[in-house]
């Protein structure tokens, strides 16, 4: 799934629906006008949709999908759909679900950086 930014920022109703998840003035989404982005993985939460994307540093970050416009909307064949307790669905590849996945990634630990790694290698197969 290919996505393409069309605003860094949410508009009034935007930031009335993301509610405690957006401080304005705070709260930066590290997105780039026009920049086209793989999904990693897709959810929902209280009602807004958020996707994952790569960061230029390799962290995984949830930004919510309205500030894009869908490019090609093939899922990846590697998501894996889990509806949670708190009512909340997401389709991410498996490693995602490990509860110390992206801690990892973000500290740079060897086998979760390879593993990321890895899973961007099958989902850029996917794409062609």
């Amino acid at each position: 799934m290919r996505i393409r930014c069309i605003t860094e920022h949410p508009n009034r109703e935007q930031v009335r629906q993301l509610g405690t998840y957006y401080r304005p003035g705070k709260t930066i989404f590290p997105v780039n006008n026009g920049q086209q982005y793989t999904v990693l993985g897709i959810g929902t939460w209280d009602g807004v949709h958020w996707v994952e994307i790569e960061t230029p540093t390799e962290d995984v970050v949830s930004v919510p999908l309205f500030l894009f416009e869908v490019v090609d909307g093939t899922p990846s064949h590697l998501w894996e759909i889990r509806v949670h307790e708190d009512g909340a669905l997401t389709l991410w590849p498996t490693p995602f679900y490990d509860e110390f996945f992206h801690s990892r990634l973000s500290d740079d630990v060897p086998d979760a950086v390879a593993e990321f790694r890895a899973l961007k290698q099958r989902m850029a197969e996917e794409d062609g």
